[in-house]
C-alpha cells in the first residue's frame, strides 16, 4: 500500500488538522458567545456627546457585573495600600479570587481604567475560548469533542457570565488545561509540572479549586513514573505555591479564605431556597448544572470504554464540589459555580470516550476522524468555469455569513448601551449616577459612603465604603444568616452605622420614606433602614440635581444632615 493511501502514516496530517480545528474552534466560541451572551453595561448616557459610535466602548465607562466589580475595587486598594482589601481602614477580603485583584492591578499599570476593564472581560471570553479548544485538542475524536463543546457554549452560563470577566472562567480554563495534560499518556517530569501550577492557578482563582485540584493530583500520582517524580515535580511545586499564597493571605487578612467564603458558606436560607434553585437551574433552563448530569450520566453509562480509575477520580472531585456549590445556593441563575466542574467533565470524556459515532463495519470512526480529510483521493479535475463558480459561491456566502455577524454584534452593542433613555431599567447605572455626583462634590474626609450594592463603589476609590451586607465586612460576614438571598441576607444596620458612621448611603433602591410607594419596598431594598432611629434623626434623603443632559435622578440616597446643608442649593431633599 502506498504512502499516500495509508491512514497510518498519514496521521501527523490528522494532528495538523486536529490544529487546525481547535483554532477554529477557539475563534468560533468567540464569535458564538460574542453574538449570543450578555454583554458589559455600557454608560452611554455618561457620555452624551458621543452617542452609539464604536468608540463609545472605549470613551463611555464600561462596567462588568456587580461581583465583579468589587474584585476590581481591591486592585485600586492594593495598588496603594499593598493588599487587595477593599478599604484603607478595615481588613476585609471581599473578593473571592485570591488572584484577580492583582490581575487586574497589571492591567491598570499598562491601560487606562475603562480599557483594562474592557481587556479583563476580553480575557474571561478567551479563557472560555481556550477551554473548547483544549476539548478539541486533546479528544480522541473530533466528532466528540465538538458535540461538547457545543453543549457547553450553547448552557445559560455562558451566556450569562462569560463577558463579564468571573473568575469562574479564569478557573474552568485552567483544570480544563490541567485535566487534559494528566490524562495524557505517558508523564513526563515536565508535563507534571506544568499540571501543578496550572491547578495552584485553579486555587488562586477560587479556593474551591482546591478539592477539584485534588482530584487532578490523584490522577498524576496514577499517571507518575515513580512517588519521587510525583512528589518533587507533581505535589511538591502544589503545596509549597498554594502553602505560600495561603500563608500571604494569613498575614494579610488573619484568614486563609476571603470574607466572601464566611459570608456564604451554609447562607442558604432553607433547604426549600436550595431545591427551588436546583430545579429553576437543572431542569427548568439549560445550565451548567444540567449539562453536568448529562455528563456524569455519559461517563457511568459508557466508563467502560474510558479509564476507570482515573475518570472515577476526576468525576468524584467534580461532584463534591457540584454538591457543596449547591449546598451554598446562589441569588443569581445560571449555575456559575458548576462551570468548572462541568469543564473538568468535558475535558474528561473528549479526552477518554470513544467516538460516538462508530461501527464495526463500516468503520465511521475512521470514516469521520481520519480517511477523508487526510487521504488525497485521486480524481479528475473540474472544469475551470465549476472551480470559478464554487469560488463566487464561497465568496457569496462569506459576505452573508459576516454581513450576518456583523449586525448581530452591532445589535448587541446597543442592547449594551445604556442611554438616558433606558437608564431607569438599570439599578447599577442609576446608583452609578448619584455616585459621581458623590465623587464630585463629596470629602472623604468627612465620612465613608454606605452601599448594598457593593459594585458601584468601584466609581468611588478615594472614600471609605460601609458595606451593609457583609462582602467586605468581616463583622457582619460572621453572623448568622436570615432570610433571603445567599449572600445578601446578612445585616445588621446599627452596627454598620456605628462602626462607619457614613455621610451618604446609597441603598439598593428608591427608599424615599416621603413616598408610600418607596416605603413599601424598602425591606427588599435595605432591611430595616427606615426604622432605625439613627437614619430618622441624622440623615435626610435626597436627590442628586439633574444631569446637563436632562437626567433627572429618581433614586435618591440617604445623607448625613450635618452634610447636606452644605448643599441644599444643589440638592432636593423632601420632608414629610
Amino acid at each position: 500500500m502506498k504512502n499516500g493511501n495509508n491512514p497510518v502514516s498519514s496521521l501527523p496530517r490528522v494532528q495538523n488538522n486536529k490544529r487546525l480545528v481547535a483554532i477554529l474552534t477557539f475563534a468560533f466560541a468567540c464569535i458564538f458567545t460574542v453574538v449570543c451572551a450578555t454583554w458589559p453595561d455600557i454608560y452611554g448616557f455618561a457620555r452624551p456627546s458621543q452617542p452609539g459610535t464604536p468608540r463609545q466602548l472605549f470613551t463611555s465607562p464600561v462596567r462588568l457585573s456587580d461581583d465583579v466589580m468589587i474584585s476590581l475595587r481591591s486592585s485600586y486598594i492594593l495598588r496603594g495600600r499593598g493588599i487587595p482589601a477593599f478599604n484603607r481602614i478595615d481588613v476585609a477580603q471581599p473578593s473571592t479570587s485570591y488572584i484577580a485583584p492583582y490581575l487586574f492591578a497589571c492591567l491598570l499599570k499598562f491601560l487606562q481604567p475603562n480599557v483594562a476593564i474592557v481587556f479583563y472581560a476580553l480575557l474571561g471570553l478567551f479563557s472560555v475560548a481556550g477551554t473548547a479548544a483544549i476539548i478539541v485538542w486533546y479528544s480522541r475524536s473530533t466528532t466528540n469533542a465538538l458535540l461538547l463543546v457545543s453543549l457547553l457554549v450553547c448552557t445559560s452560563t455562558n451566556f450569562k457570565f462569560a463577558l463579564n470577566g468571573w473568575d469562574h472562567l479564569f478557573q474552568g480554563f485552567v483544570l480544563a488545561f490541567a485535566t487534559a495534560l494528566s490524562l495524557k499518556p505517558g508523564m513526563t517530569s515536565r508535563r507534571m509540572v506544568a499540571v501543578s501550577f496550572l491547578l495552584v492557578l485553579s486555587t488562586l482563582f477560587r479556593p474551591d479549586g482546591l478539592i477539584l485540584s485534588l482530584g487532578i493530583l490523584a490522577v498524576a500520582y496514577l499517571a507518575s513514573t515513580s512517588s519521587r517524580q510525583f512528589l518533587l515535580f507533581g505535589a511538591g511545586p502544589y503545596i509549597v505555591l498554594v502553602g505560600a499564597a495561603l500563608a500571604l493571605n494569613l498575614h494579610q487578612f488573619g484568614h486563609l479564605t476571603p470574607t466572601t467564603t464566611r459570608l456564604k458558606f451554609g447562607a442558604a436560607p432553607s433547604l426549600g431556597y436550595i431545591l427551588k434553585y436546583i430545579v429553576a437551574n437543572g431542569i427548568l433552563s439549560y445550565s451548567a448544572l444540567t449539562l453536568l448530569v448529562m455528563l456524569t450520566v455519559f461517563y457511568f453509562a459508557f466508563s467502560h470504554t474510558m479509564s476507570r480509575e482515573k475518570g472515577l477520580l476526576v468525576v468524584s472531585s467534580c461532584l463534591v464540589t457540584a454538591i457543596i456549590a449547591l449546598y451554598n445556593s446562589d441569588y443569581l441563575s445560571g449555575a456559575r459555580m458548576i462551570w468548572s466542574p462541568v469543564c473538568q467533565l468535558a475535558v474528561l470524556i473528549a479526552v477518554s470516550s470513544p467516538a460516538l459515532l462508530s461501527s464495526s463495519k463500516h468503520r465511521l470512526k475512521e470514516l469521520l476522524d481520519i480517511a477523508p480529510i487526510y487521504r488525497r483521493q485521486p480524481s479528475a479535475s473540474p472544469p475551470q468555469s465549476t472551480t470559478r463558480g464554487f469560488r463566487a459561491f464561497l465568496a457569496f456566502m462569506a459576505v452573508v455569513v459576516i454581513g450576518s455577524l456583523t449586525s448581530l454584534i452591532a445589535q448587541r452593542h446597543k442592547n449594551a448601551v445604556i442611554s438616558h433613555d433606558s437608564l431607569y431599567e438599570s439599578t447599577t447605572a442609576q446608583e452609578f449616577f448619584v455616585s459621581q455626583w458623590i465623587a464630585i462634590n463629596l470629602a472623604p474626609t468627612d465620612g465613608s459612603i454606605g452601599f448594598f450594592n457593593l459594585g458601584v463603589s468601584y466609581d468611588l476609590p478615594r472614600f471609605e465604603i460601609a458595606d451593609f451586607n457583609g462582602v467586605a465586612d468581616e463583622s457582619i460576614a460572621t453572623r448568622k444568616a436570615k432570610g433571603g438571598m445567599p449572600g445578601h441576607n446578612k445585616w445588621n444596620v446599627s452596627q454598620t452605622l456605628n462602626k462607619w458612621n457614613p455621610q451618604a448611603i446609597i441603598p439598593g433602591g428608591p427608599i424615599d420614606p416621603t413616598r408610600p410607594e418607596t416605603r413599601a419596598n424598602s425591606l427588599s431594598h435595605a432591611p430595616y433602614l427606615l426604622s432605625n432611629s439613627k437614619i430618622t434623626g441624622e440623615y435626610d434623603y435626597c436627590y442628586v440635581p439633574d444631569s446637563d443632559g436632562g437626567i433627572a435622578d429618581k433614586w435618591g440616597f440617604y445623607l448625613r444632615k450635618d452634610i447636606a446643608t452644605r448643599h441644599l442649593d444643589q440638592l432636593r431633599c423632601p420632608t414629610e
